[in-house]
């Protein structure tokens, strides 16, 4: 089942039902409902309430533990191959410039 198909199944069974008591019916007054499923004489299961008298303790909520943040690992700073200046090669020759590096262009007013 996806989300939507579910939120009908909640709408329809419990949202509906549940209003009606609190308007009509047994929750009128206020009150705890508990939604638990029952089994009828031809042996179909569907969803009932039940209203448990007294104060009403929730049960704890087991949560998961938050997940530690990995260390990152600093590598050392790259250093440049001595002998590479620029956008050429050794020397400043014409050789085109090495991959991942950005030509350096003068910026011109129009």
């Amino acid at each position: 089942m996806g989300a939507r198909p579910m939120a009908r199944v909640i709408q329809e069974h419990i949202k509906k039902a549940l209003a009606d008591e609190v308007l009509f019916g047994k929750l009128k007054s206020g009150g705890h409902v508990r939604v638990i499923v029952i089994t009828d004489e031809f042996g179909n299961s569907k969803l009932g309430f039940d209203y448990p008298d007294g104060p009403v303790k929730p049960r704890a909520e087991k949560l998961p533990e938050p997940r530690r943040a990995k260390a990152k690992r600093r590598s050392p700073p790259r250093r440049k191959p001595p002998g590479t200046g620029g956008t050429g090669g050794p020397g400043g020759d014409d050789t085109p410039p090495r991959r991942g590096t950005v030509p350096k262009v003068p910026l011109v007013k129009v």
